[in-house]
Formats: structure tokens, C-alpha cells, sequence
């Protein structure tokens, strides 16, 4: 298989943009970046990760795909680390979820979404280490989420990406996935900027 025909890679040039675009949003690189923006942002997380992943839980077919998709979900994660801020879980299920998720019909477009929720997992692992570095957190204090506590991310990336490969095996099955990824990378993005900055 050529780099070109490669769906992995057709997903990521299809999303290019859109991932470039969810970076910009996150505050990490502004120069007031502190404890109470990141929490904010876990609040926002938590937000769209808990609705998605609720939705992908309605797809059927997960294990004939080779996925194990509960073992793959973080809204557990982003609750623990907000249970480490000071939240209850009465005050967690009162934040604010996102409410306009596109439509998820079947194995397709939740490969799409989902390729986009695990390849957080890898940035995510440097995004642990700065923030370990610039406020003293550590994967059972503060950053579990990206930290992906509990997982062995590489090896699970790997397992997805084959997992893909496998199921993803022909053009219109392939553009399901292309559409869902973007639009997983777009929603999340006018969820962050509408939470985060307010617009």
C-alpha cells in the first residue's frame, strides 16, 4: 500500500486545516495561560467529549471491527481530573455539554470521529509534559486526561490505525470517515472557541 492510498494518511490530509485550526483555539501558548484556564478548559472538554463518545457508544459493530471502544473512552478521565479541581460529581453533570452533534449513522463516520478522539491521544502526551513542567501536575493530579492514564497510547494508536485499514476499505466508505473527522474537528473547534472566548 502507497503512502497515497493509505487511509490513515487520507484522513490526515483531510483534516489538515481543521486540526490546525482546533490548535489555534487552545490556550496553551498564551503568554496568561494559568491553572484557571486550564480547568476552563477541561470544563469545555468535558463538554463535547462526553456527548460524542456517548454517541459513538451507539454505533454497533465496534468489536467485528477489532476496537474495543469502551476501553478507549476519556470522559472518565476528564471527571477525574476535574474531581482533582474541586468539582463534586452533582457540580460535573451541571457544566454545560454540547448539544448540536452532527449525525453518527454507522461504523463509517464513527471511525471518523473516533480517529480524531485517539489521535488527541498523541499530542496529548506532550501537552501532559508542559503542564506537569509549568504547574506541577502529574497523571493522578491534574492530568489524567492527557496524560491518558491508564492506557498505552502508541500501542493503541497503532491497533486504530490497522483497525482502519481494515475497515475503511473502499472510496465511499473512506469519505463517510473523511466527512466525520472533519466535521468532528470543526464542532469541537466552534465548541472551544464559543467556551473558551466566547465566540
Amino acid at each position: 500500500m502507497s503512502i497515497a492510498s493509505d487511509v490513515v494518511h487520507i484522513l490526515r490530509d483531510a483534516t489538515r486545516t481543521q486540526h490546525q485550526a482546533i490548535e489555534n483555539v487552545m490556550p496553551f501558548s498564551h503568554p496568561e495561560f494559568n491553572v484557571k484556564m486550564y480547568v476552563q478548559m477541561l470544563v469545555a472538554l468535558l463538554g463535547f467529549f462526553e456527548p460524542l463518545e456517548s454517541r459513538l457508544c451507539a454505533v454497533a459493530n465496534w468489536q467485528s471491527a477489532g476496537i474495543d471502544l469502551p476501553k478507549r473512552l476519556r470522559n472518565n478521565l476528564l471527571r477525574r481530573d476535574l474531581h482533582y479541581f474541586g468539582f463534586n460529581d452533582s457540580a460535573i453533570d451541571t457544566l454545560p455539554r454540547y448539544t448540536h452533534l452532527f449525525p453518527i449513522t454507522g461504523l463509517d463516520s464513527g471511525l471518523g470521529a473516533l480517529y480524531v478522539l485517539e489521535g488527541s491521544t498523541l499530542g496529548g502526551q506532550l501537552i501532559a509534559r508542559d503542564l506537569a513542567a509549568r504547574f506541577g501536575f502529574t497523571p493522578a493530579a491534574g492530568i489524567s486526561f492527557f496524560s491518558s492514564t491508564g492506557r498505552n497510547v502508541e500501542s493503541e494508536w497503532r491497533s486504530l490505525c490497522e483497525s482502519l485499514r481494515k475497515n475503511l476499505v473502499d472510496p465511499k466508505a473512506t469519505e463517510n470517515a473523511c466527512s466525520a473527522a472533519t466535521l468532528t474537528f470543526d464542532h469541537l473547534q466552534q465548541w472551544m472557541s464559543s467556551q473558551l472566548h466566547g465566540s
